[in-house]
């Protein structure tokens, strides 16, 4: 391991399963969390490379982004020299409203390609 760190909040078990590994694979330790609570908690107490997270962390479906503007306001600091901020959603929709909301949203489909860009950089 490379000694990077990564935590992870998803709402959806199957996806909390899925991409730690994917994480992992591209030499990232990770926390995986599955509820705002949580994924406060643990951006409050750590420091993290990498935060990945529905951007509607315990709003599946929803345009709720409460959680993630929390998280994104909480790592401001850090995302100005170089950890990366990935929040997902399987809609095109929630994606495009998360977006006006200023947060650096894409679709669950494209996290493969952004975490290749992320580690290649």
């Amino acid at each position: 391991m490379s000694g990077k760190r990564a935590l992870i909040g998803l709402h959806d078990s199957l996806d909390r399963n899925i991409f730690p590994l994917t994480v992992r694979d591209k030499g990232y330790s990770t926390d995986v969390v599955s509820t705002p609570e949580e994924m406060r908690e643990h951006a409050k107490e750590n420091k993290y490379d990498l935060y990945v997270m529905d951007v509607n962390l315990g709003n599946s479906g929803s345009c709720n982004f409460k959680c993630a503007l929390k998280i994104q306001k909480l790592i401001d600091e850090q995302l100005k020299v170089g950890t990366e901020f990935i929040p997902l959603s399987s809609s095109c929709l929630i994606v495009s409203q998360a977006k006006k909301e200023g947060l650096p949203a894409i679709e669950k489909i494209d996290f493969s390609s952004r975490l290749d860009e992320i580690v290649n950089n």
